[in-house]
């Protein structure tokens, strides 16, 4: 066991290890690792079950959070849709579609930038982001249509800000 009741906060971390347990609001709370797991709001890797007793608890995803509640072998929340915050106050929605298209997403080794309007392509710069905020990647978007090799990049959600003259987009995109 791993605490008691004034380890509250550790629901809401996303490190867990498979058997970690705690006391949560008079509960014994337990982990089981489970993996991969698909919900409408995309597939998620990493997935871990928080039990609050046999057949009921939340499923966590890394760097995301709660993505289903179960109480009694039933759905209660599933996640459907999200926003992320990212650095300067901007918010990437998994349905925004304007000036900028980041295809396959989910992805595993790359994504494809297509730009939707006419610009001066040369003034365009990317930036990706981490859940954190940490800058991971910032480059000049010097096509129309570009791809970008995130092979590298640990499996988890990802924000990239496109800044073009007086517009700015922003995107979330899934690592698998």
């Amino acid at each position: 066991m791993i605490g008691s009741d004034s380890s509250i906060n550790k629901i809401w971390q996303h490190h867990y290890t498979n058997g970690d347990s705690w006391i949560f609001m008079g509960y014994t709370v337990w982990v089981e690792y489970l993996g991969m797991v698909n919900v409408p709001a995309g597939n998620f890797d990493l997935c871990y079950f928080v039990h609050l007793d046999s057949v009921s608890g939340w499923v966590f995803a890394p760097n995301v959070g709660i993505i289903k509640s179960i109480q009694d072998n039933n759905d209660l929340l599933v996640l459907r849709d999200y926003n992320v915050e990212v650095p300067g106050g901007l918010q990437a929605n998994k349905n925004f579609n304007d000036m900028l298209k980041i295809f396959p997403n989910p992805t595993i080794d790359k994504i494809t930038l297509e730009l939707q309007w006419q610009q001066h392509v040369q003034k365009n710069i990317i930036s990706i982001y981490n859940i954190q905020g940490q800058t991971i990647l910032q480059q000049p978007l010097q096509q129309e249509k570009t791809d970008i090799d995130i092979s590298e990049l640990a499996k988890g959600v990802y924000i990239l800000k496109l800044n073009s003259n007086d517009k700015t987009e922003v995107k979330k995109f899934i690592k698998e």
